[in-house]
């Protein structure tokens, strides 16, 4: 017996080396080591036994290792074996059912790639970053036409300046489609979509100009007209010329002078381009003709962290207030009349479960109800959504 030997260390060093033998067992094919694992594991552990007591420790560990790759070894060499019969017994097969191969090797790709698609479509949905600062906070607020079943109308003009000035438990802002051709001295003439925004449209996507500065509540009211055009638009009319700022250009014979440029995917939540929209340029809004029409999108955030129930509860007291006070309902037809404001009911707020976690970034629809005189009220709803379910309409 060596020295330093006793029973009670060599049985935990036997035990140890065979727990670690069997693991290596796991190389070997299943049916192999279903028949002779356990014959395997007792004449490692008397080997290594035999071996510790004869000649020490070192001699030990060095029959353990050989013994453990000499069994991952053997172990693969019969995997690869046994898995070349199986694919020679495959291309036999598929030489004698040459029909029967192929819908299965069509099934297996159909599989795949579908299995591929549903991954990456989920991935999109779920995993990609929402394209807005702060998502979860972001509201839509919108008008429920009971007239002809409209569940999302935008605003007129004159409600969404009575939000704007009303509305005190959330920040808010409205724009409207202003579109025409885009003309600069030495450019091309060349098509352009932009947006007319009030004064909270950029603070409240929480935006920060790439160059220059964006526009502001004192843009509203200047003679000269200010304009802030896109990444995109910059770089392909303008070159990114960095001297663009204060420069004149001219949407359909209006002129407007460049304030700044909005930085790269500034995005706009807007349900009328299928849930965002991608705008050339931005001008301030001005006052319009009262006789427009619900043209006006709005969007919202709630001042700190104030409910969105606090904020559908100040909504619903401002359109009642503007109800008492008129009474008929706007017509969207081009009146010969003074504009009348619409008629909207007091009505509760009722939220339908969210379909997906509420960790998720949602926007927030307001919807406020509408009536004319001869019509019953019908009561408001607010809706909650995910803006990755509009993406998937884009």
């Amino acid at each position: 017996m060596s020295a330093g030997y006793s029973p009670r260390s060599a049985n935990a060093d036997v035990a140890f080396a065979t727990f670690v033998f069997g693991i290596a067992l796991f190389a070997t094919p299943r049916a192999g080591r279903r028949a002779h694992a356990a014959q395997m594991r007792a004449d490692f552990a008397r080997g290594y036994a035999d071996t510790r007591s004869g000649t020490g420790r070192i001699a030990a560990l060095g029959y353990a290792l050989g013994a453990i790759a000499d069994a991952i070894g053997s172990g693969l060499i019969e995997r690869a074996t046994e898995l070349g019969r199986n694919a020679a017994y495959g291309l036999r097969g598929a030489r004698t059912a040459p029909g029967l191969s192929a819908l299965i090797v069509a099934t297996m790709a159909i599989a795949i790639g579908v299995n591929v698609a549903m991954d990456a479509a989920v991935t999109h949905v779920l995993g990609a970053q929402l394209p807005f600062s702060d998502p979860a906070t972001l509201v839509a607020i919108w008008e429920t036409n009971a007239t002809n079943g409209t569940t999302k109308e935008a605003l007129t003009y004159d409600d969404a300046r009575a939000v704007e000035a009303g509305v005190h438990t959330a920040r808010v802002a409205f724009f409207e489609n202003i579109f025409g051709t885009l003309s600069a001295p030495g450019q091309p003439p060349a098509y352009a979509d932009g947006i007319a925004v009030s004064a909270g449209f950029f603070p409240i996507l929480q935006t920060r100009p790439a160059l220059g500065r964006l526009l502001n509540a004192k843009d509203e009211t200047r003679s000269a007209r200010s304009i802030v055009i896109s990444d995109w638009l910059w770089h392909r009319t303008f070159n990114a010329d960095p001297h663009i700022v204060g420069r004149i250009v001219s949407i359909s014979d209006k002129s407007y002078t460049v304030v700044g440029i909005a930085p790269p995917r500034t995005l706009t939540p807007d349900d009328w381009r299928g849930g965002v929209g991608d705008y050339d340029f931005f001008v301030p809004m001005t006052p319009r003709d009262r006789s427009a029409g619900h043209l006006f999108r709005m969007i919202a955030r709630p001042v700190g962290n104030t409910p969105l129930a606090t904020v559908d509860a100040e909504l619903g007291r401002l359109f009642a207030d503007r109800a008492r006070r008129r009474t008929r309902d706007a017509d969207d037809r081009p009146p010969r009349r003074p504009h009348r404001v619409r008629r909207f009911a007091r009505s509760r707020v009722r939220r339908t479960h969210p379909r997906l976690d509420e960790d998720v970034g949602r926007i927030r629809e307001r919807r406020c109800t509408v009536r004319r005189d001869d019509e019953r009220p019908i009561r408001g709803r607010t809706r909650r959504f995910d803006m990755r379910e509009i993406f998937l309409l884009d």
